[in-house]
């Protein structure tokens, strides 16, 4: 293999900063354009934007990740333009060298990328919460299935659904699930409901 071949690496997901990075792109992005032509950009020059921004940093996001950049950066573009600071032409176009290089030293861009950040962070922690929230219901659901079986009750999809005998089952089945659910605070002293 030559060596040159050898020195190509695929491009990677990018870590949170760099998100974050690319976030604060397309915010000045839409902020350059909006102070130009008073329109936000068109959904092709987003995506062309973020191609270019991974082009230059060797990275790459899911469609599902741009989509979600793209909608950020959205709203947060629309938060900066009711600041006059972020209307003027001459200060916007300070904030970047080029099509994808940001200048980090102006005092504005500085701004953004910490409303970026906070707005990933949170996105993040959100997202998080989510996920768990959602394992958790999936287990309890589980443990309760297990449960019940051990126990001999039917659980509702062992029958057919809408029958009456699954409209018993799934009621009997939800108060298990709802009594699982309970923790010892919520029950009386001796342990009894």
């Amino acid at each position: 293999m030559p060596a040159e071949h050898n020195n190509m690496t695929a491009p990677e997901r990018p870590d949170h900063e760099a998100r974050c990075d690319l976030l604060c792109h397309l915010v000045v992005r839409q902020l350059v354009e909006h102070a130009a032509s008073h329109t936000w950009l068109r959904t092709v020059h987003v995506a062309e934007s973020i191609r270019l921004w991974h082009g230059a940093h060797r990275t790459h996001t899911t469609r599902l990740d741009q989509v979600r950049l793209a909608r950020m950066a959205a709203t947060l573009a629309a938060v900066f333009e009711k600041q006059q600071t972020y209307r003027n032409a001459a200060l916007l176009a300070e904030l970047s060298f080029d099509i994808w290089r940001l200048n980090f030293r102006s005092p504005l861009l500085h701004t953004i990328r910490a409303a970026c950040a906070k707005r990933l962070t949170h996105t993040a922690a959100a997202t998080r919460s989510t996920v768990e929230d959602g394992l958790e219901a999936h287990a309890l659901t589980l443990t309760v299935l297990v449960i019940r079986k051990a126990q001999g009750k039917k659980n509702p999809h062992e029958v057919s659904v809408r029958s009456p005998e699954w409209h018993a089952i799934n009621q009997d089945f939800l108060r298990d699930v709802l009594l699982a659910q309970r923790s010892p605070l919520d029950t009386g002293a001796d342990g009894a409901a």
